[in-house]
């Protein structure tokens, strides 16, 4: 595995956070000051083909990158785009029941995160 690559899969693992190319291609600079956005975009899908991170595509929003490969969903503030991951053990077997050859599922909640309606709350008093 390239240098690259092990920089940006070592800082999607740490961060555990749902990151994009641009945010992990910020953390990369600090480790490899020489590295360009398109080797981290590169290194990026290949990581994803690979099966070492997931991909999260959300609708007019950057990518995310995902270094949980465990089966989860995702929950997503409607207003900040924060990305947190949801555990629904009951739909594997309720998906089974309705698809017989299930390979894998993508399942994306919109909601308000706490800190969101914490702000809103806040602008209205």
């Amino acid at each position: 595995m390239s240098k690259q690559k092990q920089v940006i899969l070592k800082i999607i693992q740490s961060k555990k956070m749902h990151l994009t190319a641009d945010e992990i291609f910020m953390y990369a600079k600090q480790e490899i000051p020489s590295i360009a956005l398109g080797t981290v975009y590169r290194n990026l899908n290949k990581l994803v083909e690979e099966n070492q991170i997931k991909r999260v595509s959300l609708p007019n929003s950057p990518d995310k990158f995902d270094w949980n490969l465990s089966k989860h969903s995702h929950i997503i503030c409607s207003r900040c785009s924060s990305i947190n991951d949801i555990y629904i053990s009951e739909i594997d077997n309720i998906l089974k029941k309705e698809i017989d050859s299930l390979i894998s599922y993508n399942i994306t909640i919109d909601y308000v995160c706490e800190k969101c309606k914490a702000k809103e709350k806040d602008a209205t008093n």
